[in-house]
């Protein structure tokens, strides 16, 4: 997750593919629901933006350690 957030802060041409990497990552070992999975990704969305809480939002749909 710390690089996702770095790609949306300065390297923003990376950063959809980070972004859809770690929702692939999310997906395979978290296994969540559909809903949280939408909420993932609104909050990959947002944060590209600049929204600190949709960091927020992220680290805490991903316990476990999918922070890449």
């Amino acid at each position: 997750m710390d690089l996702v957030v770095l790609y949306a802060e300065v390297e923003p041409a990376k950063y959809e593919k980070a972004a859809l990497r770690w929702l692939a990552r999310y997906v395979s070992e978290a296994a969540p629901s559909l809903l949280r999975t939408q909420i993932a990704l609104a909050a990959l969305s947002e944060l590209r933006g600049g929204n600190e809480a949709a960091e927020k939002v992220l680290v805490g749909l991903a316990p476990g350690g999918v922070r890449r």
